[in-house]
């Protein structure tokens, strides 16, 4: 592997066990955009392709499952509890085409490369440095070959997400609404700015498709997980849980949460 992995706060969140003890309850709402992901990348029996940020490695057991025997699928995460998901699954599925490695993307180069097509569900919206990130990835594949992701529109188009509930409890002042998007689930929103992160790295063909679905599951207690990284006293936690939960309630019908959820396809080619 080239280059040295990067011990990031994203790597420090991802290989955090009380995340990974949700994945199995949260991995099926994005489900339907593995079916538009797939049908953007058109993988083909025999191909080698690279699943980024593959966490519990259904999106690479689907890919192995495309590309046949004949070809082969490597899930590449930096979560190695993610990775132990993986991995029990494969051999539950007991595919012989399927790899699970542990790196991170931005600066390592993943086994079984190079690749014909390169593809992540929500998994490349993190990375520090988005233009080296992506050069990187690119270098993985072959001259010709291809990428396909999926990444959140924009926040006012995915009110599920309570990022904008809990703003008014996050220290510091106001990021500069002029400086680049941070890593996190929404920094590739903006067609224009995403766009101009992949030609910078070497991307051609780069081409947006909008769609949408509605998430459904039963209402339950509200996950107050993502406040603890927040250092907040008992009292403002407890206000942030109150806006949580209300926040919840004002998308809950019936007993449901139903939740309107909108995200990219994106593709581009290596030359």
């Amino acid at each position: 592997m080239a280059g040295a992995p990067q011990r990031s706060g994203q790597w420090a969140q991802w290989n955090r066990r009380e995340f990974v003890s949700r994945w199995r309850d949260v991995e099926p709402s994005n489900g339907p955009v593995s079916e538009t992901l797939f049908a953007a990348l058109k993988l083909q029996p025999g191909e080698h392709v690279l699943d980024i940020g593959c966490g519990g490695g259904q999106t690479t057991l689907d890919a192995a499952e495309r590309v046949g025997a004949s070809g082969a699928a490597t899930g590449f995460d930096i979560s190695e509890p993610m990775l132990e998901i993986a991995r029990e699954r494969a051999r539950a599925h007991a595919l012989g085409n399927v790899t699970f490695a542990a790196g991170d993307a931005q600066v390592e180069s993943p086994p079984n490369g190079p690749f014909d097509a390169v593809m992540s569900r929500f998994g490349v919206m993190f990375f520090a440095d988005p233009v080296a990130a992506f050069t990187n990835i690119r270098r993985q594949l072959r001259p010709g070959g291809r990428i396909a992701f999926a990444s959140w529109q924009a926040l006012g188009k995915n009110q599920w997400f309570p990022g904008a509930v809990l703003a008014k409890y996050r220290h510091g002042p106001p990021p500069d609404p002029g400086a680049p998007p941070q890593p996190g689930p929404f920094a590739l929103a903006g067609e224009d700015y995403t766009r101009s992160i992949l030609a910078a790295a070497g991307f051609t063909d780069i081409s947006f498709h909008a769609h949408g679905y509605e998430w459904r599951e039963p209402a339950k207690a509200v996950d107050g997980l993502l406040l603890e990284a927040m250092n907040l006293d008992t009292e403002t936690k407890a206000r942030a849980m109150a806006d949580l939960e209300a926040h919840a309630a004002s998308m809950t019908v019936d007993g449901v949460i139903r939740q309107e959820r909108n995200y990219w396809i994106v593709t581009a080619a290596n030359g």
